[in-house]
């Protein structure tokens, strides 16, 4: 009873209920000259001050997306043009409609909006347009926001945000600085992530906004983020080479280099599970 208790105040803690959120503190920071991030309880969210309105990057929640537009309107009295979701998942796109209400256009991936349509939510609104393929231009007064789709890696429609002028990208959930990957790395494919993760690394950007922790920091979080899936991976292997039991791995692993994550001991025999049985099962 204790685990599961526990289990549920982390799981509170991480996708921050508006109950919760209403308590807490929201602050803006400034990333580079008209490109801003919202800290909130447990997720943070960008948007880009343009000479024609504003691009809002993920709403999180109800909660924190009526705070994120009381922290836009600190910033600028210019209009919410567009809110662009990065992904299918709720925890990232909910309270949407106060975007929407707001006049804000929402606009996502069409395989993201295929999959919100196949598990609707009421607090997560339809995007309005839809893009396809690998990548689409927002272009709004005096910025362009490049949304590129690498392909599944983490939910559905995952999308990578990044201003090839102010050379900034946000990235949601498939880097997290300083933090293992979520429990059992729910929804992701961890070989697809990886590749995702390498193309990234490709792209001239010098600033890196994060959906979780952070909020700031640059190429070095992608690399780590990378080097640590490349090193679990490889640390499985070893041991499933060296004859060891496999149901014993996930207890025995040990990854020094990483020892000072967030997490490090509570998540990484989940990590190892999820990366072992794709090894083992192909999936």
């Amino acid at each position: 009873m204790k685990k599961v208790m526990g289990l549920i105040v982390l799981l509170s803690s991480l996708f921050a209920g508006a109950a919760f959120a209403q308590s807490a503190s929201y602050s803006t920071l400034e990333v580079t000259k008209d490109v801003h991030v919202v800290t909130g309880p447990g997720y943070n969210a960008m948007f880009v001050v343009t000479s024609e309105g504003v691009i809002v990057a993920d709403s999180i929640n109800p909660e924190f997306a009526s705070r994120m537009l009381e922290e836009i309107k600190k910033v600028t009295n210019k209009p919410v043009r567009y809110l662009v979701y990065s992904h299918n998942h709720r925890d990232h796109i909910a309270g949407g409609q106060v975007f929407k209400d707001a006049g804000a256009v929402l606009l996502s991936h069409e395989e993201a909006k295929n999959a919100i349509l196949k598990k609707p939510h009421p607090d997560v609104a339809i995007p309005d347009f839809t893009w396809s393929g690998k990548k689409y231009a927002l272009t709004l007064g005096d910025k362009t926001m490049e949304l590129v789709y690498f392909g599944p890696n983490h939910g559905t429609g995952m999308t990578v945000y990044y201003l090839p002028k102010e050379k900034v990208m946000y990235l949601v959930d498939i880097v997290t600085p300083n933090r293992l990957p979520f429990t059992i790395i729910p929804d992701f494919d961890p070989d697809a992530w990886v590749s995702s993760l390498k193309k990234i690394e490709a792209i001239p950007f010098q600033i890196a906004v994060f959906s979780h922790e952070g909020p700031i920091g640059g190429r070095a979080e992608v690399v780590a983020q990378r080097e640590y899936l490349a090193d679990l991976k490889a640390e499985i292997l070893r041991k499933m080479n060296n004859g060891e039991n496999v149901m014993e791995i996930p207890n025995t692993i040990q990854l020094p280099k990483y020892k000072d994550w967030l997490f490090y001991k509570e998540w990484l025999p989940m990590n190892t599970w999820r990366i072992m049985l794709g090894i083992i099962m192909g999936y």
